[in-house]
C-alpha cells in the first residue's frame, strides 16, 4: 500500500512549475501600474535584506566587543551598533 498524496501535499515540482506563471503575472501587474511593481519588488528586497543586515550588525557589535575587552577604548561606535539593532 503505497502513501497515497492528499490534495494539500505539494510536491517540490510541483512548487517549481508554478513558477512558470511569475512572468506572465509580473508581466500583468506592470501593465497595470508601473511605478507599483517597481516600488512593490524594490521594498520585498528591502524586506529580504534586513535579516542579512540584522546578523551583520550583531557580527559587528560582538566583534566591538571582543576588541574592548582585549584593549580599552571608546564605546561610541558600540553603542551606535546596538542602536541600530534596535
Amino acid at each position: 500500500m503505497g502513501k497515497q498524496r492528499t490534495s494539500k501535499e505539494v510536491g517540490w515540482r510541483d512548487q517549481f512549475s508554478s513558477l512558470k506563471n511569475l512572468r506572465p503575472f509580473l508581466e500583468l501587474i506592470w501593465l497595470t501600474s508601473p511605478r507599483y511593481t517597481f516600488l512593490s519588488l524594490l521594498l520585498r528586497l528591502i524586506k529580504a535584506a534586513i535579516p542579512t543586515a540584522s546578523l551583520f550588525v550583531g557580527k559587528l557589535i560582538i566583534d566591538e566587543i571582543v576588541l574592548l575587552i582585549a584593549s580599552s577604548g571608546s564605546t561610541t561606535f558600540l553603542w551606535q551598533m546596538v542602536g541600530l539593532e534596535f
